[in-house]
């Protein structure tokens, strides 16, 4: 397991991608604030894997809560996550944070084979572009709500002048 608790360990798969195994608890905590920091500092998906972890307590959950509010963008996603998991959350606090959300799974989530990471220089390119599409798309997305508005507008006009029309 990790170098700070024999029971529990983090292994990263590439920059945002986290499998936690074992007990995480107060003894372990600083461990995954560690392992995810540099990610959580950048912002953006991180995905935290918890279908291993044997044990949870108040100090994981909080390193995770913790970890959403500083993040600058993004969100974080917890996947595999027990009905005890989950109570635990929702008794702490957590479970409705915006930016959080808790995944239950039951499918086996570990790689078959590696994977060669992009550069890092290429990923900063690619993510401007996909920044961009996203900001075009909610763009769009808005301006469709706002179209549909003005539409169930003019129905509920048209309607109404029916309706007095019949009325007459």
């Amino acid at each position: 397991m990790g170098p700070g608790s024999p029971e529990f360990d983090v292994v990263a798969y590439g920059p945002t991608l986290f499998y936690l195994t074992g007990e995480l608890d107060l003894s372990s905590a600083d461990l995954l604030r560690e392992a995810i920091g540099e990610s959580v500092s950048g912002g953006g998906l991180i995905t935290i894997d918890v279908t291993a972890l044997r044990f949870i307590d108040g100090a994981g959950i909080r390193v995770i809560r913790d970890a959403v509010e500083a993040m600058p963008s993004g969100c974080i996603v917890v996947h595999g996550t027990s009905t005890t998991f989950r109570r635990l959350a929702e008794v702490v606090g957590i479970s409705d944070l915006p930016r959080l959300h808790l995944q239950g799974c039951g499918a086996d989530p570990f790689p078959r084979n590696t994977v060669t990471f992009v550069p890092k220089s290429d990923v900063a390119t690619r993510f401007e572009a996909l920044r961009e599409s996203f900001v075009s798309l909610g763009a769009e997305a808005r301006a469709s709500c706002d179209a549909a508005r003005d539409l169930v507008e003019r129905t509920r006009a048209v309607r109404a002048d029916l309706a007095i029309r019949r009325a007459a």
